[in-house]
């Protein structure tokens, strides 16, 4: 059964800067409605109240950030002092860590699926 949280490692080194960025993330696999809604909220703060007039890179990053704001219980040190991946120059390190919570989520649901199946699987069977 999963239990709603994966830890992602990361090493990287920055795109922009060359730092290194390295830790352990504790990420939600799956968000409820609220915490959807949470990442949405945090998206279009960060975007401001235009966002619709922001570079297609920006709108794209604000909703990576949205997302992970949501997503992250917890973080390295280095995340934190960023203010959660917004102060930033290297933006590889926002859409390497992106990529991986979706990646989490994608092998959370899968497993739903499958637990779904082998149950439907089960009642037929007892069916016979």
């Amino acid at each position: 059964m999963n239990s709603g949280i994966k830890v992602i490692d990361i090493n990287l080194i920055g795109n922009t800067t060359g730092q290194p960025y390295n830790g352990s993330f504790q990420v939600k696999t799956l968000l409820s409605r609220r915490e959807q809604f949470q990442a949405d909220a945090r998206r279009r703060e960060i975007i401001g109240p235009n966002g619709e007039s922001a570079m297609p890179a920006l709108q794209g990053e604000a909703f990576m950030l949205g997302q992970l704001s949501a997503r992250i219980v917890k973080a390295p040190d280095w995340w934190d002092r960023s203010s959660g991946g917004i102060d930033l120059k290297d933006d590889n390190v926002i859409s390497t860590l992106f990529e991986e919570a979706l990646r989490a989520e994608k092998e959370a649901i899968d497993e739903v699926k499958k637990q779904a199946e082998d149950s439907l699987k089960e009642i037929a069977e007892k069916k016979q």
